[in-house]
């Protein structure tokens, strides 16, 4: 059995008494925070895809969000953080998903996390941080999308940019990783 205490303490920075604090200033947005207990889901802040996504993230969120892959929940908590009205956050782990569930119940924030979707709301806010070999994967195990904006990372610095998404509005790179901010109409 893996011992998540051990594995954050040595990985996520700034864990502290079985902790991260997510403050989200730190990637140009509010002043608002949030926590994240040790799990199983991917988001401990260690790797740079994930401070990519959170630097790219809106400072006020007004739609509703789908957050694709959510790991341990941190895009997903952010997101409610910056104001969203609903997020969904989805992955096909159930140990992730009970791990996003119990960092949201930590933190009082509403959220609905599963291993599926339904049905997305009108012009969503979708986040995928997920390498980019298995995106294409959970992209097309969604639901029709008509308009929605994609903020989008794991792609390596030498890998094209994921144009088939929609039109690029925005893009950062960090640590040899590149992300994305995407419009499509």
């Amino acid at each position: 059995m893996i011992d998540w205490n051990k594995q954050w303490e040595l990985h996520a920075p700034g864990f502290k008494e079985g902790f991260v604090s997510v403050a989200l200033k730190n990637y140009g947005g509010s002043n608002h925070s949030f926590r994240l207990a040790p799990g199983a889901g991917f988001g401990d802040l260690s790797h740079p895809t994930t401070r990519l996504m959170l630097s790219l993230m809106p400072k006020e969120i007004t739609a509703p969000v789908i957050d694709v892959g959510c790991g341990s929940g941190v895009l997903s908590l952010a997101a409610k953080t910056l104001g969203a009205p609903s997020v969904l956050g989805i992955d096909i782990d159930p140990a992730a998903i009970e791990h996003s569930q119990k960092n949201a119940k930590l933190n009082e924030l509403e959220c609905i996390f599963d291993t599926k979707i339904e049905l997305v709301p009108p012009s969503p806010l979708i986040l995928m941080n997920m390498i980019s070999s298995e995106q294409r994967i959970a992209w097309d195990a969604l639901p029709s999308l008509g308009s929605y904006t994609l903020i989008v990372s794991g792609y390596l610095e030498d890998e094209a940019a994921p144009t088939h998404y929609g039109t690029i509005t925005a893009s950062k790179t960090l640590e040899g990783w590149k992300a994305f901010a995407i419009s499509y109409e």
